[in-house]
């Protein structure tokens, strides 16, 4: 299925979701944050992420960095 959607969005001239936010973070303040937990289940650190990430944190972490945004997107 992804492979398929990938040559659907390339086909419509979409931006990749990893393009989308490095425009994101070009234009203002956001932050890309990966799940601590998710990562150490994977064996992933953060090297393991494309650069566009910004750190590794856990649930508590990440609630307590978003209850002041603005606006929070949950992927």
């Amino acid at each position: 299925m992804a492979p398929m959607m990938m040559q659907m969005m390339k086909e419509k001239n979409v931006p990749s979701w990893l393009d989308t936010l490095r425009t994101a973070k070009e234009l203002g303040n956001v932050r890309v944050l990966a799940c601590a937990m998710t990562a150490d289940l994977m064996g992933l650190d953060k090297d393991s992420f494309e650069d566009v990430v910004d750190d590794i944190v856990g649930v508590g972490e990440f609630v307590d960095s978003a209850k002041d945004a603005k606006i929070t997107l949950f992927i």
